[in-house]
């Protein structure tokens, strides 16, 4: 089984970059109705320019190109490895900073594979590491649908991804 992640957010560390989110989608056309819908909301206010891409999966609302202001609103694909396991929690990664997809949906890791992968991102970017932040990063793994981990040189989201069956209204988790 496919799903469908329609992420939301700001490119980069602009302001708002804190308010990335994600609706899930268990089909394709309504991912891109709802795309559809978001993005004609984001068209409403003023911009300067939209560069969609050629398959109509990603679409960058650019606001004011001097301030780096820009939106992006993609559809990522993902192919979970534990479908039906509902002991099993699955992680769809953002990464803020270069806003991209790391594993474009191919592989989501599960709980434990989040840290090392996040441990891994931090020790690549960075001598030291902020226990503080990473304590926070933990709490919100363990308590919440959403982590995100923002220190030095590396701001990374890691969306849980719902283990039922979709519904037909998408879930959004913030």
């Amino acid at each position: 089984m496919k799903y469908y992640a329609l992420l939301h957010g700001v490119c980069g560390l602009a302001e708002g970059y804190s308010d990335t989110t994600v609706r899930w989608f268990n089909d394709l056309d309504k991912a891109m109705e709802a795309k559809q819908t978001t993005l004609a909301r984001l068209m409403d206010s003023e911009h300067e320019e939209i560069v969609s891409s050629t398959d109509g999966m990603q679409d960058i609302v650019i606001i004011d190109d001097d301030n780096s202001e820009h939106e992006i609103v993609k559809i990522i694909e993902l192919k979970p490895t534990w479908p039906e396991n509902n002991s099993i929690a699955e992680y769809f990664v953002w990464d803020q900073m270069n806003c991209e997809a790391p594993f474009d949906g191919d592989y989501m890791p599960t709980d434990l594979s989040v840290i090392k992968d996040l441990c891994e991102r931090q020790e690549a970017v960075a001598d030291t590491f902020d226990v503080e932040a990473f304590h926070e990063f933990v709490r919100d793994l363990w308590y919440g649908n959403t982590a995100m981990f923002d220190a030095d040189d590396i701001c990374i989201y890691y969306f849980k991804m719902p283990k039922v069956h979709l519904p037909s209204q998408p879930v959004e988790f913030k």
